[in-house]
């Protein structure tokens, strides 16, 4: 099973360097920001993987490095099986 991480990063950081970052931290896949967040990466990492915010954390440009709480409630609407959750 994967966790989302919801990681904020400073507006002035390289967006590649950050997404490379949290790859190499352990991110299985690494979302950049949306235009309506555009200081917001969402890093996909497998819950086996150890503190992984710290490991976030330590990438040069992040401030915040938090699992992403929204998901479990009511379900993930990417899950065919949690389609008419939310």
């Amino acid at each position: 099973m994967s966790v989302r991480y919801l990681v904020t990063v400073d507006p002035d950081a390289d967006a590649d360097a950050v997404a490379a970052g949290l790859r190499a931290a352990g991110a299985e896949a690494v979302s950049t920001p949306a235009p309506e967040l555009p200081d917001v990466f969402i890093a996909t990492v497998d819950e086996s993987v150890a503190d992984y915010a710290d490991r976030a954390r330590g990438v040069a440009g992040v401030q915040v490095a938090e699992p992403d709480a929204w998901v479990g409630f009511g379900g993930d609407p990417d899950d065919p099986a949690d389609a008419d959750a939310g």
